[in-house]
């Protein structure tokens, strides 16, 4: 009997922070209590994964997990496919399945410990990006899989691949290879058997590029170029002797920006005497920002063709705009943000016309991109892109209500990107506007609002407090409970906001609707 998604929930350790260990023990029971039931068809299995409905493909993930743990002669010739099919689920739209794959990897790789290094250049990305998630149980699990890795793979192997994704886009996985490089290169110190061989090189002059800032933009976070020098130092002391021969190589810009950060733990280049005198700081300047130009045109005239395709698609049926969503989403992840940053207008758009398709399926895909693609951009200047941020979120709200529960709470994580982004001015300015002139659902409004309350210009919220209070007054008398309940939790939030300053407002309020308000209130502090 297929599962059900909470059970897959349950499976996966999505709505829980058990171990790994907890969980197999359940599927464990539940392949026992199936005595006489074979484990499913291989096939059957991968088609599951490769399906177009998430939940779909979450169970299949679930089932090869089971097939892994239990099924002693797994086909050795499966092993590219299943792999394959593992890699293509880690940047799964639906972040349920891309955890899934994530999961079963762990589990796949001690069977078949033969990795290519092709095929762990393709997944190495997503693992990185996940070590540095937010969540405690999706970090053990990238954890958990680099170890598994760590004793597959020789020392080159990992350090060419980990140098290499310091190139990625992404800068939350170029923290993460930096981070993983750092173990790495104290593991081969306590290891001498280990060598770090012809990586050192082009590593010292990928990192060379975040320390110096040729590498970096606006947006570079300063934790990425801090750890750059953290691991820097590592290499210098752990490997003194293959740093120096390989340092000495190095152009002398990069050698004397080594040595300035470094200072006396640097080792000695006895024929470099002084710093080189700067060839024409202007024309390098020049010539190096002609070639980022160069590749980013470049980028550019791919996301044109791009866009315009989806575009297309997207107001055709739904496996059509299901396919052109995915595609959009690929397209962010693959590219540069700089290159595709002035078509986020036309990327709004094309969501809009999403969230406005009836199939709920389509309606949550496009709530899992904004988010994907929101993330993306927020590590540039969103100033710009205010106006495009404020469609989109009002697109987005009527979601916030929508009666599928996937739906709903897609929107959900969305929409708290969103405000995440948003200045508290124009966020409390747009409120308004939604509470008064939109066609906007009245519980959807009372959503957004909770969701925003804590980015808030009180000020401002106070001036416009006559024109929206009788809005939630008559919420108050709707018939529907689920609409009530929000409007006091709104009026809970808006006391905290406005202390004494909201009291007049609700001397309109009944006693007991009173007593409502203050107990939600009181509840509110309580969880602070």
């Amino acid at each position: 009997t297929p599962a059900s998604t909470s059970n897959l929930n349950s499976a996966f350790n999505l709505n829980s922070t058990s171990n790994l260990n907890s969980t197999q023990e359940v599927e464990t029971k539940k392949v026992r209590s199936t005595v006489g039931i074979e484990l499913p068809d291989l096939k059957g299995v991968l088609g599951k994964a490769s399906s177009e409905i998430w939940a779909t493909r979450l169970e299949g993930l679930v089932e090869l997990k089971c097939m892994l743990n239990f099924q002693r002669n797994f086909p050795q010739s499966a092993a590219p496919s299943v792999i394959e099919m593992l890699i293509g689920r880690l940047s799964d739209v639906h972040v349920k399945v891309s955890l899934a794959a994530l999961d079963t990897l762990i589990h796949f790789i001690p069977k078949f410990p033969e990795i290519s290094e092709e095929q762990l250049e393709a997944y190495f990305p997503a693992v990185l990006k996940f070590q540095g998630d937010s969540k405690e149980s999706i970090r053990n699990s990238a954890g958990n899989l680099l170890k598994i890795i760590r004793e597959c793979c020789t020392m080159e192997t990992l350090l060419r691949i980990s140098s290499r994704n310091l190139e990625f886009p992404d800068l939350s996985v170029k923290l993460g290879a930096i981070v993983f490089l750092q173990s790495l290169s104290l593991e081969s110190e306590s290891q001498p058997c280990l060598e770090l061989g012809s990586a050192m090189r082009p590593l010292l002059l990928r990192l060379a590029g975040i320390i110096t800032g040729e590498s970096q933009n606006s947006a570079t976070p300063d934790r990425l170029p801090a750890e750059a020098i953290v691991l820097l130092r590592i290499l210098a002391v752990a490997h003194a002797v293959s740093f120096s021969e390989h340092v000495a190589k190095l152009p002398l810009t990069h050698i004397f920006a080594f040595r300035k950060i470094l200072g006396t733990d640097f080792p000695q280049i006895e024929d470099l005497r002084e710093e080189p005198v700067a060839k024409s700081p202007e024309k390098s300047r020049k010539s190096e920002h002609q070639e980022q130009e160069k590749n980013l045109q470049v980028e550019t005239q791919a996301v044109t063709k791009g866009v315009s395709g989806i575009f297309d698609e997207i107001s055709r049926g739904p496996p059509v705009a299901q396919s052109a969503l995915t595609e959009l989403l690929h397209f962010c992840r693959a590219t540069h943000v700089l290159s595709w940053i002035n078509f986020f207008s036309q990327f709004v758009n094309i969501l809009e016309i999403a969230f406005r398709n009836s199939e709920p399926s389509i309606k949550e895909l496009a709530a899992i991109v904004t988010k994907e693609v929101c993330l993306l951009v927020s590590q540039y200047d969103v100033k710009t892109l205010r106006s495009s941020l404020l469609k989109l979120m009002t697109s987005i709200a009527p979601n916030l209500a929508h009666p599928s529960r996937d739906v709903s709470r897609a929107s959900t994580e969305a929409v708290e990107q969103l405000i995440e982004m948003i200045d508290s001015k124009p966020l409390a300015e747009s409120l308004v506007q939604i509470f008064l002139e939109s066609e906007i659902p009245v519980l959807a409004s009372l959503r957004l609002f909770s969701l925003a309350q804590s980015k808030l210009d009180s000020q401002l919220l106070l001036q416009h407090l006559p024109k929206f209070f009788p809005i939630l007054f008559e919420a108050l008398k709707s018939d529907d409970g689920e609409i009530r309940k929000s409007t006091v939790f709104c009026l809970a939030d808006l006391y905290y906001l406005l202390k004494e300053d909201l009291t007049p407002f609700l001397a309109a309020l009944s006693t007991t609707q009173l007593k409502l308000v203050q107990i939600y209130y009181n509840r509110r502090l309580k969880n602070l």
